[in-house]
């Protein structure tokens, strides 16, 4: 091979690698084949928590509220995305989700569903779409009182740990 060739085979390799590195650091909210994979998995793990199948349109609700989060993430902090807004009623399916902020997009998603003040799922998404059950969470799975929210906990501890890495990245040296 000619060293003409040698360089640009070179430059083909180092463009690949420079392109592939920046999809990666994408995340969830940039790759379709993954919010496909996130939308059917969240809405199989939701429906099979709640033992209702009904719930999976639910799911697929906040999956799209989920996705809107992700593509316009705060710089600064953990957001949620949730679903309904206002919280419904304590007989409705509520969903919340802890949005990691810019610069941590490959960082998991942490979702709580919860209805009749329990807890009924806790859900990982990674940046592949894929959801697995948290089993780690030791905290509170019921509401302290009737207006209280069961997620407040586990999603308060998620945001938290977020906010404190991206603080602890921040300060100066």
């Amino acid at each position: 091979m000619s060293a003409a060739r040698e360089s640009l085979a070179l430059a083909a390799a180092v463009m690949s690698l420079a392109c592939a590195g920046q999809a990666a650091a994408a995340g969830l909210s940039s790759d379709d084949v993954a919010l496909i994979n996130m939308h059917g998995a969240l809405s199989s793990a939701i429906a099979k928590a709640t033992g209702d199948d009904l719930d999976r349109k639910h799911a697929r609700a906040f999956a799209r509220q989920l996705e809107e989060k992700l593509a316009s993430r705060a710089p600064d902090r953990a957001t949620y995305a949730r679903y309904p807004d206002d919280g419904g009623s304590a007989d409705q399916l509520f969903i919340i989700g802890v949005v990691p902020p810019q610069g941590f997009e490959q960082e998991d998603v942490f979702v709580c569903a919860e209805q009749g003040a329990r807890v009924r799922a806790l859900l990982g998404i990674t940046k592949k779409g894929d959801v697995y059950p948290v089993h780690s969470w030791s905290g509170p799975r019921k509401a302290k009182t009737p207006n209280a929210f069961a997620c407040d906990a586990f999603v308060s501890a998620k945001r938290d740990e977020m906010n404190e890495r991206l603080a602890s990245q921040r300060k100066p040296r």
